[in-house]
């Protein structure tokens, strides 16, 4: 399962800004050792908070890299479900999170849960992809998940034989014939 997290260059720049701004501070009430503790515990809040918010997509991630689709989804869909219930948290989470990434946590949950289903064999994985790529039309990751999996359903229709249009005079060549 493809990790779909993309780290924006804006967002690492505010957070880098986010965590000398601390240390400076920190620098000012309790010198070079008050500058080192708050950007440890900066980052350990950035650590904390993305865990406590996302923690159901990283474990759902993690059973489905493991092959546990059927538990992995009950996972994904109650983090897709937080992302929507809080999703104030997911459209500043720059500012409230601190976390750098270009896709939202909500768009990284759909994606997930429709890879799941697509990686089980369940038919629901046409309309997750369908229902992420409505939800995040820009998402590359969905827009080409559904054209390989709209690909792969032509292709069964049609016996299930591949063929490369540049070997399509020789057909021992053809893609997915017997070796």
């Amino acid at each position: 399962m493809p990790n779909t997290t993309r780290i924006s260059g804006v967002g690492f720049l505010v957070m880098i800004a986010l965590c000398f701004a601390a240390m400076i501070v920190g620098d000012a009430i309790g010198g070079t050792i008050g500058a080192w503790l708050a950007g440890f515990a900066f980052f350990g809040w950035v650590g904390w908070v993305n865990w406590w918010y996302a923690r159901l997509l990283f474990e759902g991630r993690m059973l489905a890299r493991r092959g546990r689709f059927e538990a992995a989804t009950p996972k994904l869909e109650a983090a897709l479900a937080r992302f929507e219930r809080l999703w104030l948290l997911d459209r500043f989470r720059l500012l409230l999170l601190c976390t750098p990434t270009a896709s939202s946590f909500r768009e990284s949950a759909q994606l997930a849960l429709a890879h799941c289903h697509a990686l089980a064999g369940d038919p629901r994985a046409f309309a997750a992809f369908e229902r992420c790529v409505a939800s995040h039309p820009k998402s590359s990751g969905a827009v080409a998940s559904l054209r390989l999996l709209r690909l792969g359903a032509r292709i069964a229709r049609e016996g299930g034989r591949v063929t490369d249009p540049r070997t399509a005079a020789n057909p021992d060549t053809a893609l997915g014939s017997p070796s």
